[in-house]
């Protein structure tokens, strides 16, 4: 797991609520949903995959 979130550039810990992409990259929950509702942005914020954030959050 990476150390950070590349969204918020926060430290992540295992006791954080996270999601962990099908590319692999882990983000905090809350800020990948931010992501999504205010930018309307599905991809990866770490590689620019389509739809990551979208698919990992619907699971």
């Amino acid at each position: 797991m990476a150390n950070e979130c590349s969204i918020c550039e926060k430290e992540l810990n295992e006791a954080d609520d996270l999601v962990t992409t099908d590319c692999d990259h882990t983000f905090h929950r809350q800020c990948a949903q931010e992501r999504l509702d205010t930018k309307n942005r599905t991809d990866c914020r770490a590689c620019g995959q389509d739809s990551a954030l979208g698919d990992a959050l619907a699971r």
